[in-house]
C-alpha cells in the first residue's frame, strides 16, 4: 500500500513539473501554447497508460514477472536513449 501511495504521489509531482515547464518549452522550442499543452496531455496519457499496463502485467504474470518486464523495458529504453545523437 505504501508503494502505491508513493507512486501516486510521484505521478502527481511529475505531472506538476511538466505543467510548470510549459512556458519554458514554448520559449525554447518556439511553439505555441496549443503544441505545448499537447506535450502535457501526451505526458499524462503516457502515465495513465503505463499504470494500466502495469496492472495488467501484474495480473497476468504476477508481481515478479511484471517487475522483470517493466525493468527490461526501462533498461532497453535507457540504452536507446544513451545511443541517441542529440
Amino acid at each position: 500500500m505504501t508503494a502505491g501511495m508513493a507512486a501516486s504521489f510521484t505521478m502527481v509531482v511529475s505531472g506538476t513539473i511538466v505543467n510548470v515547464a510549459v512556458p519554458d518549452v514554448m520559449g525554447s522550442f518556439g511553439v505555441g501554447l496549443d503544441q505545448a499543452q499537447l506535450m502535457t496531455s501526451a505526458f499524462n496519457i503516457a502515465m495513465v497508460t503505463s499504470q494500466l499496463l502495469c496492472a495488467w502485467l501484474t495480473a497476468s504474470f504476477g508481481q515478479r514477472g511484471g517487475f522483470m518486464f517493466a525493468s527490461l523495458i526501462f533498461i532497453v529504453g535507457s540504452f536507446i536513449g544513451a545511443l541517441s545523437q542529440d
